[in-house]
């Protein structure tokens, strides 16, 4: 990478790609550049950003530093009091805003609005729906969400996820790459193993039954798996809800 001697407070017009910038308070589009500085705003992917108060745009970016405002998808973050809007980030650090879904965040007093998200941490305030929880005084609003913490506060969680079987769509002729094979045998199942103890990651309740692929991992239920599947706004990129790894495939196993 070359360097790039940027003066404080420019405007960069054209598009940078594969360079070393350093400078404050500027206006720079790039992508698979390395930017360190304070103040800046940085439109691009696949960058490396090292500073503080940053207003980051794009994709697939690595970003260390504080108080920095994040808008887009697959962001690496690092650090504090940062304002986060996607999917698919990885945050770690703590009183960070989190807007967006798919997301994993460990740390602490973090707010986060969103579905599909896996918190590891104390003091966090969560809205939404299927998010998983780990710490302690966590407050917890929305449905379908799991609290594994202790002292949890003012916790509302709705597990009611069933669907009436006459409604479901079994098997749909889909062209994209993701393959939902979830037969109506499957469904039916779940009302005999709700009892069962390994429940399902999401609804806590009925056996997991649906195995996703390629991570392996038989952590949901078939009604559980249509929910997801149907509430998501990108059928190519559902994550798997214990691993958050992409899925192509989900299958009944008997």
């Amino acid at each position: 990478m070359k360097l790039v001697a940027v003066s404080n407070g420019s405007i960069i017009t054209e598009t940078l790609t594969n360079k070393i910038i350093n400078g404050n308070c500027i206006s720079i589009n790039c992508s698979n550049c390395v930017i360190w500085g304070n103040c800046n705003f940085i439109d691009g992917e696949s960058n490396k950003i090292n500073g503080n108060s940053n207003t980051i745009k794009g994709y697939y970016n690595t970003i260390e530093g504080n108080s920095n405002f994040i808008h887009d998808d697959n962001n690496n973050v690092n650090g504090n009091s940062n304002s986060i809007k996607g999917v698919d980030n990885k945050i770690n650090g703590d009183s960070n805003e989190i807007n967006g879904n798919y997301n994993k965040i460990i740390g602490h007093l973090n707010k986060i609005n969103g579905l599909y998200n896996y918190i590891r941490g104390d003091y966090n305030m969560v809205h939404g729906y299927s998010n998983r929880c780990h710490g302690k005084n966590n407050t917890i609003d929305g449905s379908g969400n799991i609290s594994t913490g202790y002292e949890d506060n003012n916790e509302s969680v709705d597990n009611d996820l069933t669907l009436k079987l006459d409604d479901i769509k079994l098997i749909e002729n889909n062209k994209k790459s993701f393959i939902f094979d979830v037969t109506e045998i499957d469904l039916k199942r779940d009302e005999e193993e709700k009892e069962s103890e390994k429940a399902c990651i999401i609804c806590q309740e009925r056996k997991p039954i649906i195995l996703v692929k390629p991570c392996s991992h038989l952590k949901l239920c078939a009604h559980c798996a249509k929910d997801l599947r149907e509430k998501s706004k990108d059928v190519e990129n559902i994550k798997c809800p214990f691993c958050m790894n992409k899925i192509t495939k989900m299958h009944g196993v008997y």
